[in-house]
């Protein structure tokens, strides 16, 4: 997920270099976020159900080799329609690969410490931010945003040698059958929990797919400036990580999620005001990446304590809406640069993260009143609501 997250996040930081380079608008280049999003989002249900029994191992080596494959394609892209396309085949394989890294990790460890696994796996998107996003941007405002994607395809191959020897042979989760997927839809609170992800991260894409144009603007950073808060983001991600594994093992993953969200909505506020005020951006920036990786591992969980049973269908389902929600937040904050400019992408984000948070408050409400005896991961604990 390092390899794969640094390249999911990678287009954000050379966006400007990207549209210059290719002759395009920063508006337009944004919307590689968008192809990219809609792919893997596309793509995790419809591979989910069609993948069945097949061994994990396989699954995620097959991912990663597409995902190698695309940023190689990349990396030698001449005009922007090739740009697409490989953005187009990279998302076809991280949807082959995180949400079975994440059910995965749910399956091989006791229920209790399962909030703990599934952080860790996502601890791979928050390390992508403090050290793969930050050198990918240097590498590619130094050396063409080309070697960035150079970079990334690297890392993939290195992620794809080390799962090919690391992990277990013979490893399978249950298949995602259309009937589970019937059952999944007919039910409100775990469908809510979805669409909390999709806003969530679209008001957060909304403004990171143009955060480099952004604070060029703002503050005149340069290369180097923008890698350091680049750093600073993913340093705050990896500490709200580490502290939401426990966390929601610990109060629940309802209300860890619900916080996250509060705290969000604050750093965006607080940066929609920061005006020219260096110190304000970057507190700003700290309590936006804790809260984001916080937020994300708490909806994993939360979507499991919903229906074990069904854990691969709502966690294929999330990873859906994740990227949806990127897809989705990139082109509307395309939309606000066309026609208020680059700041309005902040209070796009705010309206989109009030929605998020009222949706947060309504499933934690529904869910208490459905099962007013379950708290954080105590339902999972028991024998019957082990993965099967």
């Amino acid at each position: 997920n390092f390899a794969v997250g640094t390249g999911s996040l990678i287009v954000a930081g050379i966006l400007p270099e990207i549209a210059t380079g290719l002759g395009t608008s920063v508006a337009m280049a944004g919307q590689l976020v968008t192809v990219y999003g809609l792919a893997l989002a596309i793509g995790a249900p419809l591979l989910a159900m069609a993948a069945g029994r097949i061994e994990r191992r396989k699954l995620m080596l097959g991912g990663l080799a597409v995902f190698v494959l695309a940023c190689l394609i990349g990396a030698f892209a001449t005009n922007f329609t090739i740009l697409v396309l490989s953005r187009v085949l990279a998302g076809v394989g991280a949807a082959l690969f995180t949400p079975n890294a994440a059910a995965l990790a749910a399956q091989l460890v006791e229920p209790k410490r399962r909030g703990r696994a599934i952080a860790l796996v996502f601890a791979g998107f928050s390390f992508a931010s403090v050290i793969g996003v930050p050198l990918g941007t240097y590498v590619g405002c130094e050396f063409g945003w080309h070697s960035a994607f150079g970079l990334v395809a690297a890392l993939g191959l290195l992620a794809l040698v080390t799962i090919a020897k690391t992990l277990p042979r013979g490893v399978t989760v249950p298949a995602v059958a259309l009937r589970l997927w019937l059952r999944l839809f007919h039910q409100l609170a775990p469908m809510l929990a979805v669409t909390i992800t999709l806003f969530s991260m679209a008001s957060q894409y909304a403004l990171f797919t143009y955060i480099a144009a952004l604070l060029g603007e703002m503050h005149g950073i340069r290369p180097t400036g923008l890698s350091a808060l680049l750093v600073w983001f993913g340093v705050a991600g990896v500490l709200g990580n580490a502290f939401a594994g426990r966390a929601v093992d610990r109060l629940g993953a309802a209300l860890v999620a619900t916080v996250g969200i509060g705290v969000l909505l604050a750093a965006l506020i607080i940066m929609g005001n920061s005006g020219s005020s260096l110190p304000l951006t970057i507190l700003a920036m700290g309590l936006w990446g804790s809260a984001a990786f916080a937020i994300s591992s708490a909806q994993q969980v939360r979507l499991v304590n919903h229906d074990p049973r069904l854990a691969g269908a709502t966690l294929a389902l999330n990873t859906s809406a994740l990227y949806v929600g990127q897809a989705v937040g990139a082109l509307l904050g395309g939309i606000a640069i066309s026609m208020l400019g680059l700041q309005s992408v902040v209070w796009t984000g705010v309206i989109l993260l009030m929605i998020a948070m009222a949706l947060s408050i309504w499933e934690s409400l529904l869910s208490q009143k459905n099962q007013p005896q379950t708290s954080g991961l105590s339902a999972l604990s028991s024998g019957t609501s082990r993965l099967p």
